[in-house]
C-alpha cells in the first residue's frame, strides 16, 4: 500500500489547509461547554487537537468539494464529525472498547460529562440540517461495532475473518463513512452519491484497521484479535492448532489474550507462514481500490477529487505511525 513520501507530504499540506478552515468553528463550539468539562478532558478538548492526521474534517470538506459543492458550506459537518470522534474517544477511555487511546480525563465522572458534552454539541451542530440522520446512524453503528469488537476479543480463536471485518467496518469505518457522506450531502450531491461515498469511507476504515494489524505484527507484537492471526487460525496447514494453544496459554484472568515478547514473535511467524500477512494486504488493497474507484466515479471537480484521492492513499500509508 506504499506510494512514496510525496503522497504523505502532499496530504499533509491538504489536511492542514482544511483543518485551518474548521479550527475557528470548532473552537467556538467547544467554547460552549462548561469550563470544568473542558479542563477535565484536557488537551483533547482543545480546538487544535483534531485526530493526528486531520482525517475526519478533511474528508468532510474534500468530499463536499469533489461532488461540486463548496468546502466552506460543509464546515458544520466537519465540526460535528470531529466532535463525534472526540465523544467516541472519550468513552473509549472509560470502557476500553475499540482501539487507540482515550481522552486523558480525570476520573470516570468527568469523562462521562466530557463525552456527553461532545456528543450533545455534535448533534446540536447539525440539528437543523438533513445531515443529522447520517451522523446519528453513524453513532449507532460506531457503538455497535465497538461492542461487537469487545465481545469478540474474549475468544479470538472462535472469530471468523468475515465477522472481524464486519466489526471493523462499523467500529473504525462508521465515522469515516459518516464524514464522506455528510460532506457529499452538504456539497449538494444526490442520495445515491451520498450513499456511495459513505460506503467508500467505511471501506477506508477497514483499510486503516488492517494496516494497524499489519503494523503491530511487523513489530513482533501482534494483536490476538487481528486479521492475520484470525486468518491463520482458519488455515488448514496445522498452524491453527499451535495458535489456539498459544492463545489459550496467553489468556489473562480478564478473559483476553496478552502475548509476551517471545510468544508474540512466534504468533507473528505462524501468521506470516500461514499466509495471514499476504491475505491481509490483499484484503486491504481490495478495499482501498474499491474506495478509490468510488471517489473517481462520483467526483465532478477534478482538483478536489485528486486531493481526496491523495488523502485516502496517505491515510492508508501512515495510519500505523505514532
Amino acid at each position: 500500500m506504499a506510494h512514496g513520501n510525496s503522497t504523505l507530504t502532499d496530504s499533509s499540506h491538504v489536511t492542514e489547509a482544511y483543518r485551518a478552515m474548521v479550527r475557528p468553528a470548532l473552537r467556538e463550539v467547544v467554547g460552549r461547554l462548561h469550563p470544568d468539562v473542558v479542563r477535565a478532558a484536557g488537551g483533547c478538548a482543545h480546538p487544535d487537537a483534531e485526530d493526528e492526521h486531520g482525517l475526519c474534517p478533511a474528508l468532510v470538506l474534500l468530499s463536499a468539494a469533489a461532488v461540486g459543492g463548496r468546502a466552506r458550506d460543509a464546515v458544520p459537518g466537519a465540526v460535528a464529525v470531529e466532535l463525534a470522534r472526540l465523544f467516541a474517544r472519550t468513552h473509549r477511555g472509560i470502557t476500553g472498547a475499540g482501539r487507540g487511546p482515550g481522552v486523558p480525563v480525570r476520573g470516570v465522572g468527568p469523562a462521562v460529562l466530557a463525552g456527553d458534552g461532545f456528543l450533545a454539541l455534535a448533534l446540536h451542530t447539525l440539528a437543523e440540517t438533513t445531515a443529522l440522520s447520517l451522523l446519528s446512524s453513524a453513532l449507532v453503528d460506531l457503538v455497535h461495532g465497538e461492542a461487537s469488537a469487545a465481545a469478540l476479543h474474549g475468544r479470538p480463536e472462535t472469530v471468523t475473518v468475515d465477522a472481524y471485518t464486519a466489526a471493523s467496518a462499523r467500529a473504525r469505518g462508521a465515522l469515516l463513512g459518516c464524514a464522506a457522506g455528510i460532506g457529499a450531502l452538504l456539497g449538494g450531491a444526490p442520495p445515491d452519491v451520498v450513499c456511495r461515498l459513505t460506503t467508500a469511507g467505511r471501506e477506508l476504515g477497514v483499510v486503516l484497521h488492517l494496516a494497524d494489524d499489519l503494523a503491530a505484527l511487523g513489530t513482533g507484537r501482534p494483536r490476538p484479535l487481528s486479521y492475520p492471526v484470525l486468518y491463520a487460525l482458519e488455515a488448514a496447514d496445522g498452524t491453527a492448532g499451535e495458535l489456539t494453544d498459544l492463545l489459550a496459554r496467553a489468556r489473562t484472568e480478564h478473559g483476553a489474550a496478552r502475548f509476551d515478547e517471545a510468544t508474540g514473535r512466534r504468533v507473528a511467524d505462524l501468521a506470516t507462514r500461514a499466509g495471514g500477512v499476504a491475505r491481509t494486504r490483499e484484503t486491504a488493497r481490495r478495499q482501498l481500490d474499491a474506495a478509490l474507484r468510488t471517489v473517481d466515479a462520483v467526483s465532478v471537480a477534478p482538483q478536489p477529487a485528486r486531493r481526496l484521492t491523495t488523502l485516502v492513499r496517505s491515510a492508508a500509508e501512515r495510519t500505523h505511525r505514532p
